[in-house]
């Protein structure tokens, strides 16, 4: 990892060009890790719709058991 950091940051840079170069490169990875987080929310979203669901659900499965099936009669 550290050679790779070397290759980055070349020592041809002055101070200047390498705090502003890693200024970029923060920049990059903080937008590289909001856009996987925005896509996260975005896959999770129906399971977290669900789950708000899911206590209704469960309050009202009682009453539908106990009421008999009607069947369409022709």
């Amino acid at each position: 990892m550290s050679n790779g950091f070397r290759v980055f940051m070349r020592g041809t840079l002055s101070r200047a060009a390498q705090a502003n170069r890693i200024r970029v490169a923060g920049r990059v990875v903080d937008a590289y890790i909001a856009d996987e987080q925005w896509a996260a929310r975005a896959r999770i979203a129906p399971f977290w719709a669900a789950l708000a669901l899911l206590p209704a659900a469960l309050m009202l499965l009682p009453a539908f058991l106990r009421t008999p099936a009607k069947r369409l009669e022709s």
